[in-house]
């Protein structure tokens, strides 16, 4: 009896645990990246159509302590996936392996020069060198994914926490897999990059924004 007590007391305290690291809501960006599935082979056509600015409120939760207090960002940016399948197989023929979209991005920010919670994590709230997304439903592989999520988790100092905000720039590239022909960067025709301004507001939790 007492040691499924202690199992239960420690399931909850995982989740109680899990619960307060994972604080924020996935916030998404204005726009999507259009993806074209082409041909009987499956070439695959990622455009990014993502605004040129994006707002977005992230949750914040004191550390530190009373002497030094700043404030942790554990959050998620998702941008939306429109999939659109010209190969001509439908549902009667589906592909063997899947086809997906590499995705590459980094977010940085000038932070204000503290001691705590390390500079460049700071610096730098993301950085994803490659992240894989399924964009069709495959036999072998993971179903298409409609969305594609980038993690931040980062410190800010308590009067950024307490100011209207700050802006953030984002550059992310994407190419298809089996690639397809895109507008890209010099000879390189199977990649889509682009650039977007983030104007983040924070809020506390117990501050929802409205």
């Amino acid at each position: 009896m007492i040691k499924m007590k202690v199992i239960t007391i420690t399931i909850v305290s995982i989740l109680l645990g899990a619960g307060i690291t994972s604080v924020g809501i996935a916030q998404s960006l204005d726009g999507k990246i259009d993806v074209e599935v082409s041909k009987f082979l499956g070439l695959v056509k990622p455009v990014i159509n993502l605004e040129n600015e994006s707002d977005v409120s992230f949750a914040v939760r004191p550390v530190g302590d009373e002497n030094s207090t700043y404030y942790q960002v554990n959050d998620t940016i998702e941008i939306n996936l429109d999939i659109t399948d010209n190969s001509g197989r439908g549902d009667t023929l589906p592909f063997v392996f899947g086809r997906s979209i590499f995705c590459s991005a980094i977010i940085w920010r000038m932070p204000k020069i503290t001691l705590q919670g390390g500079f460049f994590k700071r610096l730098i709230p993301t950085f994803v060198p490659l992240q894989i997304v399924n964009v069709v439903n495959s036999t072998i592989g993971k179903n298409k994914s409609t969305v594609i999520e980038f993690p931040l988790n980062y410190t800010i100092a308590e009067e950024v926490a307490n100011s209207e905000g700050e802006q953030m720039t984002m550059h992310i590239l994407c190419m298809g897999m089996i690639p397809d022909d895109v507008n890209g960067i010099g000879d390189i025709k199977f990649i889509s990059h682009k650039k977007v301004t983030i104007n983040v507001g924070y809020y506390h939790l117990e501050q929802p924004p409205e």
